[in-house]
This record gives C-alpha cells, structure tokens and sequence, in this order.
C-alpha cells in the first residue's frame, strides 16, 4: 500500500513534471518537444567497453600498422616502418622515482605510477638501412616517432581539420637519421569542457577516428572523454527513482551538453531524445576502446552535485540549493538545483554514478568535474570549503579507491578566491587525489600566484580561444616562455602540458606550437626559424609544388608570408581579435588590433602561388582563411568610415560606406563557400546525419538542426550570449550576418535623415524579431558543397579588393 506521505511525494512530482513540459511552449521551436519514454532507463545495454575492446588489435606493430595506414592511406608505405618498444633504461631518463606527493605506501597507484619522472616517453628515429624505425617507451611514443618522422623529414604534417598529408611522391619514403627526443612533461592533455561542444558535438565515428589519431601522433596521453554520459547519469538517477520527464527536461539538448553538465543551464536545446543518448554511449564505447589502445588515460567525469530539480521533490529533507542565474537565462532554463556535497544523499549519488560508470565505460581513474564553475561558493567559511572538497573527493573514493580529481582551475580566477580560501578548499583533497587544470596559463597562469597550488600537481595550458571564434592571431612566445616559468618554478608542481581551447579549427599553430613545447625545456628563440619551418611542413614543401611550378619561388614566397604572420599576428596579445562582421551590428565598435598592411602582404605570397600549391588541401583551407583575414580587415578599415560619416551626419556618404561594407560581405561568402570546411553546411549537414529518423517531416534531424544553428548564433534564449561561438563559414555570413548589417545601415541612415537618436537597444530588438531569432529556429537554405574553386575566387577577390595597388595576383 502506498503511504500518505509517498502518495504527497508522487502527486507533487506530478505537478513539478507539468510545470518542466510547459516550459516548452513560449518559445519557436522548430521541432515537437513532447516528451517520450526512454526504454534504455531500465534495460541492460548490449555492449559495453569490454566488448568493443576485444576488437581492437593489441599488439603494438598492428596498432602502428594500422594508424600509419589510416593516415598516409596506403597499406604499401606501411611495410617501410619497424618499430620497436624500447625500456626507460635505454634512454637514460632521470633516475626513476615516485612523485613527491605519492605516499610510499601508494608507489603502485595506477595514475601517479605511469605519470611520473620515471615515464617521460623516450622517441627516436633511426634506420636500418631499407626500413624507416620508429623507437619509443610507449605506444604513444611510437605514434609520436611517426609524426616526427613525418615532419622532420617528409617536410609534412597531419592537422585537425584536413587531415590530409603531402607525402613526396616516391613510392619508397626517406631514410631518416638517428634522432632522439623526450617529453619534458610526463602528462600531455587536451580538451576544454566547451570543446565536446563547440566542435565534437556532431563528430561521427569518422570524424573520431581521424581526430584520435592526431591526437596520438601529438602525444596527448589525457584526453576528456565525455561522449555518452547522459547514459551513464540517466541509469543513475533512475536508481533514485527519477524518470524519464524528470530528466528530459534536466538534460540540454546535443550543442549545449557542456554548459548542462557544468550546471549552468538545464533543459536548453531539449528535451532530449532517447536515440541520441543511445548512439552517444555506443559511440564513447568506441572512443574509449581506440583511446586504450594507443595507451591514453581517459579523463571520464564524476558527480558534482547538479540534479534534476525534482529531486527535491522525492528526496525532501536533501540539502538543496537553487543555483544562480548563469547569463541571463530565464526560467526553466537557469538556476539549477544543486545538491551540497556534505548531504549523505550526494555520497550515494556519486559512489553510484561512478559505479555504473565503471560498469560500462571502464575505470579510468581520473575523473573531472567542477563544482562553482563561473559561480560563487555559498559560503567563504574555511571549514565549509574545506568539506566541501573532502566530500566530494570521498564520493569519487568509493567506488574508486584511486580516484583522481582533475579539476579546472579556472575558478580561482574569481575575486572569491584568495590565499585563504584556496589553500582551505585544496586542502580537503589528498595532494596524490587531485589535479589541477591551470586553464589558461598562456595568459592568465594560476599556479604562481599560490604557490604552485600549495604542492597539488597541475598542468600547464594553452585556452587562447573562447566558443571556437574565427581571426588569425595568437602570442607564441608567451607560451614558450611561460610554459618554461613553470617548469623553473620553485618547488614546481607541473606535471603536464595540454590545449584546452574552447573551439578548435583555428590558428592551429598555436595548438602544435603548444603541444611541441611538452618536448623541450628551454624557451625558442628563433621565431623566424620556426615560421620558416612550419610553413615548409604544413604544405609539404618543396615537393607538393605542382609540376612547372619553381618550387624555390613558391617556398620563398609561402615561408616569407608565415614569418611575416608570426612576427606581426603570432607575437601579440592572448587570443585572436574577431570579426566585426560576425557580430551584433552597433556604433562605435572595436578598432583593428593590428596593421591591416600585414595581412594584405600576406595575402599577396599566398595568392601568387595558388595555382602551385592547388593540390594541397592545407593551403586551400589557408588560402581561404587568410582572405577571409584580410577581406574582414578591410571591412573594419570601411566600417570606422561609416562611424565617422554617421558622426558627422553624412547621409551620401554613409550610404556609399555601407554599400561597400555589403559588397565585402557577399565577397566574404563567396571565398568560404569554395572550401567545406569554411562552410555551414559542414556544420549543420553534420548535425542532421546524426539520426536516420525521416518520420514527422523529418523532425529529429529538425531538432539536430536547432541545436546547431541555436549554439553558433543566438546561443541562448535571448541576447543571453548572442554572437558569443560566432562563425565566420559560408552562407551564415551571407544569410545571417549580412542581413543583419543592411537592417543596421538603414537604420542608422535614417535615424539621420530624420533627425533621431539612434537606439542600439531597438535595433537589436528589430533585429532579434526580424532576423535572428527566425535564422536561428529556421530549417535548410543553405549550400551543402562547395560552389566554386579557391584558387580562382581569391585571385578575383584580391585584384578587386588589396591595398597593394596590384592589379593580377602574379
């Protein structure tokens, strides 16, 4: 017989559950948003990571064998390579000993014995005579020996958006010579907690595959893995006695799954699917089983605290807490419930979803998750900070007695944080439980402001990049010298290296120069040096050059064009400037942060050796970028003109200007058009392919396009975060933005002609009513292949718009 008090409990949940589905109702969603029941809630999945992993090749010389086919393509080149698994002995490392932190009594630990001073990996290259050798003290070593190998001698590179190599075109490849190198850093990490969002969101196992190997081949030994765990906490919390309307309206929808699970927002995007959650476990399965078989440690995640609010509702007497507004979201979608880690009820939920997670995905060891991420703690007491940690650590503890907690740092960064309240919340986590994520090292380091986390262990990044925006720039000495600060650092608690950009896709430099510095110990110095050679091994220079192409010339031409990049845009600032053309339209917005004379001289090299390089997919998505640099500068260079006319009341000359700023946005989309991954179709089609549903006309994929355009546009309910992942891609330029910019040039045109003031606040409310907010809820119109060829359409573009005074691109 059901109780009273269980019956209350039932028929409250009720109410709660039509509350959350009517919060679907206000808003022009594209798709049906009614709920419908989740079967795999309470049935046993047929596979697990186990299972996957039996299909995988275990014996090195087949992983290499494989991994050097995916990647040249040719099982022929292949047979060239041995490798050989050399021990710590042969490379001399630094006389073996366990991390200063670790207890004696734990020198076995999992994680701290395989990350030590003992483990920096070892390569060297070498030759037998017929056969290219790849040694190294790892897997993963040997994966980075390829790499090498590639682009010291083959003069090319595997990057993460073509994924493409210029080999030289014999059949048999170079001898190399004995070389040898080793890591400086026993860790090297990758992943922002954005980054599953701003760029995996849509990757397919393809996608993965060719991303994993490059992350191989760089020698990223920790990788996030965060794919498919709204499985993991569904199961979990339907231990709890949560269904499946409690948590389709607590999940976010697939572009805003990173935000959700930091409990910043909840249900936004949604509801979510039950085919989605499923395909998303299965493809983590695959991830994590290719991730075991290079070596990598997987860095899965663990419970913070954030839940369903109906939770409170079944659980009445749990320490329940609103959560603030994060950005302006309104209800239903901000203030998520949040559990205090010292209820009893956070312990089980914890031990159990790590549990379960174990069950199914593996016990990896490290686990991470944040629990006040961009929020203020309630609390500055010592004593509560310090339990706050301690519980949640102890939870992780249960059922992983060595768990490790890799936690972002990026909360000290706050003015809550101090040299009391710091030390009091690090101080409830063991120093051999815990490590810290130092996010944004390159600029903003923590770790030397409280002394080097006072002993926990932290890893040193490069973020440089927020939402994955689109600008050419980046500062490669403060990485160099800063990451070597860290290593000479007093009593230094540096244990790794990594890349934690929001988005990836840009200035890839940055991100390679970042991950090369885990393998030296002094700071480069020769910038110029540097340019010249990774402008030699990015477009596999001097043989890509096609046939009656002057290979000398075209070298020249493209290493000058990247010293001149490096020395100007590579040397300045912590990120890239963006766009005023991918942004909310205004008066009096920023100014260019650089000489816009540099990326015109750029953009001259590249378009005169277009024709020889045609061939080099690379150069093409180069090609395209540095246009589209350029072609941006100028709109800036014509937008201050517009500025200027409007102040001084020019009505002809106002409309002159903003025919100019037009004309350079449909050019804009033009040159992006040419190149898929410049393209929102990339984006979207990408989306939509993630489900073979067609029913409802089409209605998932619906929901999939939402989530896509949803995240790189408005973002959120509102202006909440408008324009915040903007893209610079082909048809969101023409479609989106340039609408945009005609509605602001009329507008303040005629607040001119009619003697007003101008209103940014009502054009950006006819602009939302007219523009964005129907673009971002809209579905298809937009190209799926490219529409012209690169090479052509930039020569055109720069005779029509360079500053140079040339009339030909040669």
């Amino acid at each position: 017989m059901v109780s009273v008090t269980r019956l209350l409990v039932i028929l409250l949940v009720g109410f709660a559950n039509a509350n959350q589905n009517n919060k679907w109702n206000d808003f022009p969603f594209p798709y049906d948003t009614q709920v419908k029941e989740w079967k795999f809630l309470h049935q046993e999945p047929e596979i697990t990571v186990h299972d996957v992993l039996a299909t995988e090749p275990t014996d090195t010389q087949d992983i290499m064998y494989e991994l050097i086919t995916r990647v040249l393509g040719d099982v022929s080149y292949a047979s060239q390579f041995r490798f050989q698994l050399i021990s710590a002995a042969s490379g001399q490392h630094p006389e073996t000993r366990a991390p200063i932190f670790l207890p004696q009594s734990r020198a076995d630990h999992p994680i701290w014995s395989k990350y030590s001073s003992s483990s920096l990996d070892l390569i060297e290259l070498d030759n037998d005579g017929s056969h290219i050798i790849l040694r190294g003290t790892s897997t993963i070593a040997l994966a980075v020996a390829f790499n090498w190998y590639l682009e010291d001698v083959c003069n090319t590179t595997y990057d993460w958006r073509t994924y493409t190599v210029d080999v030289p075109s014999s059949s048999l490849l170079p001898l190399p010579s004995y070389q040898r190198k080793q890591r400086s850093v026993p860790i090297m990490y990758h992943q922002n907690v954005c980054t599953v969002s701003y760029s995996f969101a849509f990757f397919d196992w393809t996608a993965w595959q060719k991303h994993l190997d490059w992350m191989a081949m760089q020698g990223i030994n920790l990788p996030l893995a965060f794919n498919g765990q709204e499985y993991i906490w569904s199961k979990t919390f339907a231990r709890f006695g949560l269904n499946t309307t409690h948590l389709a309206s607590f999940f976010a929808g697939p572009a805003f799954y990173a935000w959700q699970r930091m409990g910043n927002v909840q249900g936004w995007g949604g509801p979510l699917r039950e085919e989605e959650i499923v395909s998303q476990y299965h493809l983590q399965l695959k991830i994590l089983a290719r991730m075991a078989t290079f070596g990598m440690t997987p860095a899965l995640t663990c419970f913070a605290g954030h839940v369903p609010a109906a939770l409170s509702v079944l659980y009445p007497d749990a320490d329940t807490v609103r959560g603030p507004d994060w950005c302006g979201f309104p209800d239903p979608y901000c203030c998520v419930t949040l559990l205090n880690a010292t209820d009893p009820l956070f312990f089980e939920i914890g031990r159990v979803f790590i549990e379960i997670q174990s069950k199914y995905f593996g016990a990896s060891h490290i686990y991470q998750c944040d629990s006040f991420n961009e929020m203020t703690p309630p609390s500055s007491d010592v004593n509560f900070l310090q339990s706050y940690s301690r519980y949640m650590y102890q939870a992780m503890k249960a059922s992983d007695e060595d768990a490790v907690w890799l936690m972002q740092g990026w909360l000290f960064l706050e003015t809550f944080w101090d040299n009391v309240t710091v030390p009091a919340f690090l101080s409830g986590v063991p120093d051999d439980g815990m490590i810290i994520l130092d996010l944004k090292s390159e600029a903003s380091p923590i770790y030397n402001k409280y002394n080097s986390y006072f002993g926990k262990p932290f890893i040193w990044n490069t973020l440089h990049n927020f939402g994955g925006r689109d600008g050419i720039g980046g500062n490669l000495p403060a990485i160099s010298t800063g990451f070597v600060a860290a290593l000479n650092y007093p009593s230094t608690s540096i244990v790794g290296i990594g890349t934690t950009m929001e988005g990836i896709w840009q200035n890839y430099i940055v991100y390679q120069f970042t991950n090369e510095m885990g393998y030296k110990t002094q700071a480069v110095s020769n910038f110029t040096a540097y340019a010249a050679k990774y402008a030699r091994t990015r477009y596999g220079l001097p043989h890509s050059v096609s046939s009656g192409g002057d290979s000398t010339q075209v070298t020249d031409a493209v290493v000058s064009a990247w010293i001149q990049l490096v020395d100007a845009l590579y040397e300045m600032g912590d990120t890239a400037q963006t766009s005023l053309v991918a942004g909310l339209p205004g008066l009096n917005l920023q100014s260019l942060n650089h000489d816009p004379m540099t990326v015109q001289s750029v953009w001259r090299n590249f378009v005169r050796v277009g024709n020889a390089l045609q061939n080099v997919a690379k150069f093409r998505y180069d090609l395209v970028d540095v246009t589209r640099q350029a072609l941006t500068d100028i709109f800036s260079v014509y937008y201050e003109e517009f500025n200027s006319a409007f102040a001084r009341g020019n009505v002809p000359e106002m409309q002159g200007f903003g025919e100019i700023l037009l004309g350079i946005t449909s050019d804009l989309d033009e040159i992006l058009l040419t190149d898929i991954h410049w393209m929102l179709g990339d984006w979207i089609d990408a989306a939509r392919a993630q489900t073979n549903d067609t029913s409802n006309n089409n209605d998932a994929k619906n929901w999939y396009e939402f989530n896509a355009r949803m995240q790189i546009t408005l973002w959120g309910y509102h202006y909440s975060l408008n324009n915040y992942a903007e893209k610079q891609w082909g048809d969101i330029i023409g479609t989106y933005y340039a609408p945009q910019w005609q509605m602001f040039i009329n507008y303040s045109t005629e607040c001119v002609e009619n003697g007003q003031t101008y209103s940014q606040s009502t054009f950006s409310q006819m602009n939302y009513e007219s523009i964005t907010l129907p673009w971002s809820t809209s579905i298809g119109g937009y190209h799926h292949t490219p529409q012209s060829d690169t090479i052509s359409v930039a020569c055109k573009l720069y005779k029509k718009w360079n500053l140079n005074g040339d009339t030909s691109c040669v």
